[in-house]
């Protein structure tokens, strides 16, 4: 049969992993591989599930528990179990126990002897546990010898530390606890732990007082009422008195039967039927249960309100001639012999109508008498047992100590509905907060933490004016053929990887992801937070973004994709528009221009405005090359300028790369001016590195046969890029570093050099 324990052990687990530094995480891991083996009705979320105090585990699940700690901390199962125990105390005493285990003993050793008394009266709060029994024994040579039965056989090491730790924590003893003996090796039935321990974990030794005291001579029938339960017997083990209310339960004479043929020995579990084993134990409690065999067959249901019948000789039916000190039932000796019963044989024998007592074993003269009660745990179980209230004494506070176990039992119930309650509250509400905190993270990639945390606290989200920001715009060449062309799938797996790719770089480089509608991802620096070198950052993500963008294939035809970017600088407002679905949007002069420069672009390169190159704090750390004047749709001719990247970087240059079209005309640019920057009062000499035409060239005719001569006349100059096929004007524009065409120096080519190259071969 599997057995099943309280949620004792788990708790000290749970305890044992949370010291750990990265315990949380460990434990979650550990929940959630546990919970698959819990029944469905029973699982929760959470350490609560698989650690409840006060649920009835499996011993299967329990060991599947400790396996799975004890694998998640690198550490032997025993090994774990001892640190576990270390946590033990804490279990009990944040569970409210604190107070019962200092009512035990005023020292360690008294604590030691009570525990049993202790597991008996937990049974109406636990009324499936299987309580443990310890034993000291106080030996000569100054230690204490702790027997320890449990129906579990690997709890040793665990019970040794809580051991120690409970003498340290409720005694402030320092003890050393050493285990013998282990159940289960060399044919144990139990542990035996050798505790060294200080005078002070021993009773005191109290002064001789003087005593008075007198001679009381107890009828029979005295006797009889005041332990209806008892029975008596003696150095042969045979029964000499039985008290009424136990007699009447039996379908034979007791007096004179041998005591172990009438009942079972439950508690404690060591002991025999022995009669110098029982005068050692005094003081010991005692659990008793009658033999199913002996049990009188009966229907008759008692009455809670009904009262014994006064004539206790005719209750029982028997009679002898010898007549018993303690009673008017009268007993014939004979000899019987010693046994023992594990109590959990015992139990398994024993129902629930079997009446079961609890109680102590005193000297009485020659004899041995047992004085005590039914052990009835709850309600049920006391009519079950058919015990009346009126047959448990009034001395022995049995109605009391009845009714206040089946008023614990009560509570417990209650309480641990309670608890369940609480727990399901409490998971409903992590449950919330998990999904609070999603929709919050969702909530905050979407809009700025400002419009966000406005929104979250149902506040209208401000509209603000940002004097100083650089907005970027961009969009993929040829999507709409590619779109047209492939599944839809393939579409959006491409999308996905490129916009990971800039969303990631949006965070190196501290810009702000405003939106993408379709291939168009725009971004913004300035907005929605103030940043003085807004351009700066700007325009060394337009680098890294084309860049990436290059490391992407296009599903259409494997090639890398190409995008256009362009740039603006200048103020803008922001805010949120729309009660569904609220977006954050920029308006504003800034963001047309910009979405104009790049719809102007040029493919695989960066446009951007005047005013960007104007607001970069060093522009001589980027690589620029004008364009000259372009329409602007609501602008006029704007001069515009090419971000080619990084003064000095060892990556080529980002050059347009116009489409090859033998049929066609290519355009370079679409409105060359032969004014050199600066020509008409504008001074870029301190805006960075600008290369210029020396000359208008607003057209270039290419033939294919052009090309080849082209790339035939340039592949006999040193350093020369014929062989990548590249050409500026041709749109194959990776050149390798060091080409110079007139002196080899390791230096790119200027445009000039290459447009009058260009020029020269369209003239062909």
């Amino acid at each position: 049969t599997i057995g099943r324990m309280y949620g004792f052990l788990q708790q000290s687990l749970v305890q044992l992993v949370l010291a750990e530094e990265n315990g949380t995480l460990l434990l979650e891991a550990i929940q959630k591989e546990l919970l698959k083996y819990l029944p469905t009705d029973s699982q929760g979320s959470g350490e609560k599930a698989v650690a409840d105090f006060f649920k009835h585990y499996d011993d299967a699940f329990s060991m599947r528990m400790l396996s799975a700690v004890a694998q998640a901390l690198q550490l032997a199962e025993d090994e774990c179990l001892r640190q576990a125990g270390v946590f033990a105390i804490d279990t009990f005493i944040d569970n409210g126990y604190l107070s019962i285990m200092r009512s035990l003993g005023k020292d360690f050793f008294t604590f030691l002897g009570n525990l049993d008394s202790m597991h008996d009266n937990f049974l109406g709060s636990f009324p499936k546990m299987k309580p443990p029994s310890f034993k000291p024994v106080r030996n000569e040579d100054g230690t204490t010898t702790l027997h320890y039965r449990s129906s579990r056989s690997v709890l040793g090491p665990y019970t040794a530390s809580l051991i120690r730790t409970t003498a340290k924590r409720l005694f402030e003893l320092d003890i050393e606890v050493e285990h013998v003996i282990r159940k289960g090796f060399n044919r144990a039935d139990h542990d035996e732990f050798t505790l060294h321990m200080p005078d002070e974990a021993y009773p005191a030794e109290e002064a001789t007082t003087e005593t008075f005291t007198g001679t009381l001579a107890l009828e029979p029938g005295t006797v009889d009422v005041l332990f209806p339960w008892h029975f008596a017997f003696d150095e042969s083990l045979v029964v000499q008195s039985v008290g009424p209310c136990l007699a009447k339960r039996l379908n034979i004479n007791p007096v004179g039967s041998q005591v172990r043929d009438l009942m079972f020995i439950q508690r404690p579990l060591e002991c025999k039927f022995d009669f110098e084993d029982f005068k050692k134990r005094e003081g010991t409690p005692y659990q008793f249960a009658l033999k199913e065999e002996v049990i009188k067959a009966t229907e008759e249901s008692v009455c809670f309100e009904g009262s014994l019948d006064d004539d206790r000789s005719d209750t029982s039916g028997f009679s002898s001639a010898d007549t018993c000190p303690f009673s008017r039932r009268s007993s014939a000796g004979s000899a019987g012999t010693n046994g023992t019963v594990d109590m959990r044989r015992a139990m398994a024998k024993v129902k629930k109508n079997v009446v079961q007592l609890h109680g102590e074993v005193v000297p009485a003269g020659e004899l041995l008498l047992f004085a005590g009660v039914p052990a009835i745990k709850s309600l049920s179980h006391m009519k079950a047992q058919g015990v009346a209230m009126t047959e448990l004494p009034v001395h022995s506070h049995g109605r009391e100590m009845m009714l206040g176990t089946m008023m614990q039992s009560l509570s417990a119930s209650q309480a641990n509905k309670a608890a369940a309650k609480l727990r399901d509250l409490s998971d409903d509400r992590s449950a919330a907060d998990r999904e609070r905190a999603l929709t919050g993270e969702l909530l905050y990639k979407i809009l700025p933490p400002v419009i966000a945390d406005a929104l979250a606290k149902g506040e209208k989200a401000p509209a603000e004016t940002f004097p100083a920001c650089t907005v970027l715009f961009s969009d993929i060449v040829g999507f709409t053929t590619i779109s047209g062309s492939v599944p839809p799938e393939e579409v959006m797996t491409m999308l996905n990887e490129l916009f990971a790719k800039f969303d990631e770089l949006t965070t190196i480089h501290g810009v702000y992801k405003v939106e993408t509608v379709g291939d168009a991802y725009v971004v913004s620096c300035g907005a929605p937070e103030l940043a003085d070198d807004h351009a700066e950052r700007m325009c060394n993500f337009a680098i890294d973004m084309v860049r990436a963008a290059s490391t992407v294939i296009s599903p259409l035809d494997g090639e890398a994709l190409q995008i256009r970017c362009g740039l603006h600088s200048g103020a803008v407002m922001s805010g949120v528009v729309g009660a569904v679905r609220p977006r954050y949007c920029l308006f504003g002069d800034t963001v047309n221009v910009a979405s104009r420069m790049e719809s102007t672009g040029l493919p695989a390169s960066i446009q951007i405005s005047y005013r960007v190159v104007r607001a970069l704090p060093d522009p001589s750390l980027f690589e620029i090359a004008t364009r000259g004047r372009i329409a602007v749709k609501g602008k006029g001719a704007m001069k515009t300028f090419l971000l080619l990247g990084l003064s000095g970087s060892l990556d080529p240059p980002l050059w347009p790369k116009l489409p090859e079209d033998d049929s066609k005309t290519v355009e370079v640019w679409q409105s060359a001016t032969p004014e050199i920057p600066g020509s008409q009062g504008v001074d870029l000499a301190p805006h960075g590195r600008v290369a210029t035409s020396p000359r208008p060239l607003s057209r270039a005719r290419l033939s294919e046969s052009n090309l080849k001569m082209h790339e035939k006349r340039l592949s006999t100059v040193p350093g020369s890029f014929s062989s990548r096929k590249t050409c500026f004007a041709t749109g194959l524009s990776r050149k390798p570093s060091g080409a110079d065409f007139s002196s080899g120096s390791s230096r790119w080519p200027s445009p000039n050099a290459v447009l009058e190259e260009a020029s020269a071969f369209s003239q062909i």
